[in-house]
């Protein structure tokens, strides 16, 4: 779409496109400047993937709505918080 991260046109075309409003997406990302800064700034749920980060986010002001080391947590995350239902469980 000739657009690329960090700029938050990249992600507002995406909203629009899925007919989304930010407070009802949660982007996960690696990338505290190119993944969890723009999208929070719209307003949307951001999470921060600490494990496969390549770059500390501490110092940079950034704040994302959650942080997880894994999927596990994530999962854990999205039925907690975001009431997911539990998938194959009894």
């Amino acid at each position: 779409i000739g657009i690329s991260k960090p700029n938050p046109k990249l992600y507002l075309y995406a909203l629009r496109d899925l007919g989304l409003k930010p407070g009802e997406v949660m982007y996960v990302g690696d990338n505290p400047h190119h993944d969890i800064a723009p999208p929070k700034s719209l307003g949307m749920i951001t999470v921060w993937a600490r494990r496969a980060a390549k770059q500390n986010i501490q110092g940079t002001g950034i704040e994302p709505t959650h942080v997880v080391d894994d999927f596990h947590e994530l999962y854990e995350i999205l039925q907690s918080e975001y009431e997911l239902p539990l998938a194959g469980r009894a």
